[in-house]
């Protein structure tokens, strides 16, 4: 019964990684048994356990199991981590967004 409540209130602490937040998921879900649900609802109580600067990027993706959740969020890390796509900077540091022109012949 405790392992139940802990698995309807988990989530994802601060500076915690995806990968170390759905080891920690995994471990309590072994716990609650079938009470956890088919690997669909595993997977969509996952994604809303997530913090929700992670949240925000797959808010609309349904997923079959847990790993492609935690897959989709690492993707999400790895891109903030380098600061999104366009970090190109210039040579006072400053950040600039690269601008590609299309140029249409006929």
């Amino acid at each position: 019964q405790k392992y139940e409540r802990e698995y309807h209130t988990i989530r994802q602490k601060d500076g915690e990684l995806t990968g170390e937040f759905m080891k920690r998921f995994l471990r309590l879900a072994g716990f609650v048994g079938k009470k956890a649900g088919l690997p669909e609802e595993q997977a969509k109580h996952f994604k809303w356990a997530l913090s929700d600067w992670i949240l925000d990027g797959i808010v609309n993706t349904k997923f079959t199991d847990v790993a492609q959740v935690a897959n989709a969020g690492r993707n999400i890390e790895l891109l903030r981590e380098r600061g999104g796509v366009n970090n190109k900077r210039n040579r006072d540091g400053i950040v600039f967004s690269l601008r590609i022109r299309i140029i249409i012949r006929e």
